[in-house]
This record gives structure tokens, sequence and C-alpha cells, in this order.
């Protein structure tokens, strides 16, 4: 028997090894399938050999692996034999913190306007001042 190595017909990639028998009407003549060399792959941690017809070569294997764009999409790699775009982040983005427009208006939407308005009413009846301290308070809060 002699070991072979099995490569995908299409894009070269290793698929695993073979052991070929020897012809019983040929001594030293090795019966093998297609899409198969003797030539052993090289290998490495995260890499994938892939055969171009004459020599092995080494491709990243990242299949699995995740990775993010800059606007915060996930991406995962479903193939071997492909590398990391130049943009993918490793991990994902930190939000963009928000601006002050942002962050106030995220204080005065806690209450609808219809409580807004109903504590203005209320000020109004009672002589009160809920209102205007409420929005002082976020004011005082939130500078900017």
């Amino acid at each position: 028997m002699k070991t072979v190595y099995l490569f995908d017909a299409v894009t070269g990639l290793i698929i695993g090894e073979w052991q070929a028998q020897e012809s019983p009407l040929e001594k030293g003549v090795f019966i093998t399938p297609v899409y198969s060399t003797d030539k052993e792959p090289p290998t490495e941690n995260k890499k994938i050999a892939k055969f171009d017809g004459e020599n092995w070569t080494l491709l990243p294997n990242l299949k699995g692996e995740k990775y993010w764009l800059a606007d915060g999409t996930e991406q995962e790699i479903t193939e071997a034999g492909i590398a990391l775009p130049a943009n993918a982040l490793l991990e994902k983005p930190k939000p963009a913190p928000l601006t002050y427009k942002e962050l106030r208006a995220a204080e005065f939407n806690l209450k609808s306007t219809g409580d807004q308005f109903a504590m203005m009413y209320d000020d109004a009846v009672n002589g009160t001042n809920t209102w205007v301290e409420w929005q002082t308070s976020i004011k005082l809060r939130i500078t900017k």
C-alpha cells in the first residue's frame, strides 16, 4: 500500500488521504483515485493545503471564524482557503458614544409628550414648577 493525498477537483483543497493498493497486474503500479497525488502536503496550524496540479501551497484555513465590519455587522468565513478581508475587525466594535443632543433627547423622551403636557397643566393649575424643575435637572446633569 501507498499513501496518496486526495484534493478537490474544483478548488484543489486537500480532502484527505487514501491508502492506494498495488495493482495485481503490474508490480510497483498503484491504483489511485482521480484527483490524488503522492506528494505529501505541508501542514501548518490554521492553514489548508491546495494542490495546483504540480505542487502544494498553504492557504489560510479560517473556516468558522467570526469577524466584524466597521458598521458592526458580524460576518463568518464559511469556506476554507479564504483570508480575512483587509477591513475585518477581530472584535465587535464599540458603538460610538451618544452625542449631547442624543443624550438630552433620550432623557426628555423618558416621559411621553402626554405626560409632559399633564405636568405642565398640573403646574398651571396648582401653581407648581414640576415640569420646569424636571427640565432643569436634565440640563444640569447633561451639559455640553
